[in-house]
């Protein structure tokens, strides 16, 4: 099972399987009408689209819209302006999570190419002793060779 695990982008898909079901069932207690949930999720790649996403700063916003920060500030504040669920802000703010969830189980979304956990990984086996660099590649986010 482990094994699994340690496939590229293995860990990415399982937590975007776990914030999908969870964000979903979320938004089912939030007696939010169902019809919402399609054009939410579906809204920040139809804004998107490929023209703008292959420019720098266009890959910067679609990174942004693909990452937890803005929609647990986003949920945050609205639970603290409406604690009863009764205005669609906490709605909105799940099927979002649901959105980067269902992108990640996908493995599109975050432009995420293994860099960060192969330069960990990298650290790891040089604190460890083992100074063979030659089987963890070394890119940024963007796959861009370093």
């Amino acid at each position: 099972m482990f094994g699994l695990l340690r496939r590229k982008g293995a860990i990415l898909r399982l937590e975007g399987a776990v914030v999908l079901l969870l964000s979903v069932g979320a938004y089912g207690q939030t007696r939010q009408p169902w019809w919402w949930a399609l054009p939410i999720i579906l809204l920040p790649d139809l804004l998107l689209t490929r023209r703008i996403r292959d420019t720098k700063v266009g890959g910067w916003i679609y990174d942004g819209l693909h990452t937890y920060p803005l929609p647990v500030i986003f949920i945050t504040i609205s639970i603290i302006i409406d604690y009863r669920f009764i205005e669609p802000y906490t709605g909105i703010a799940l099927l979002w999570f649901s959105h980067i969830g269902f992108d990640r189980l996908l493995g599109r979304g975050l432009k995420y190419d293994g860099a960060i956990v192969d330069d960990l990984y990298a650290k790891a086996r040089m604190l460890l002793g083992h100074d063979d660099q030659s089987e963890v590649p070394h890119s940024d986010m963007y796959g861009n060779e370093r």
